[in-house]
């Protein structure tokens, strides 16, 4: 399913981009009876005859998918895998076989993480030295 990529008036005319990827949905959304389809509603929603154009984006400003950066191969992980002490406990065990291994996930950063705040402790009064707060 594509989705537009930019909605643009210009002058009298609503200009719809779709990204270069999506041919097929252009050529559907231009066919006569959906073409006016989309006339009517557009009429209806702005109160008036509204005129539209569907183009597609030039391929040269599409975005290439995100790639990930290259990582081990899966036979170099779980030959590392095999290697953890743990991981050789539990395939003794169970009898098992080490069938994927995911590769590590990037640390995350926050709280979440198990990052400790530092928390000071003193008396509630700061105006008050530590000496003459009591413990009760």
């Amino acid at each position: 399913m594509a989705t537009a990529t930019t909605l643009v008036w210009r002058d009298d005319l609503l200009v719809v981009s779709l990204p270069a990827t999506a041919a097929t949905a252009e050529a559907f959304l231009r066919r006569p009876d959906n073409a006016a389809a989309i006339a009517a509603a557009l009429a209806a929603a702005a109160g008036r005859p509204v005129r539209h154009a569907i183009r597609l984006a030039e391929a040269a400003a599409a975005e290439p998918p995100a790639r990930r950066p290259p990582g081990a191969s899966q036979a170099a992980l779980v030959r590392a895998a095999s290697e953890r002490p743990l991981v050789a406990h539990a395939r003794t065990l169970f009898d098992a076989v080490i069938r994927k291994v995911e590769p590590p996930r990037p640390p995350e950063s926050g709280p979440a993480a198990g990052a400790v705040d530092a928390v000071a402790v003193g008396p509630s009064d700061p105006s008050t030295p530590e000496s003459e707060t009591s413990d009760g």
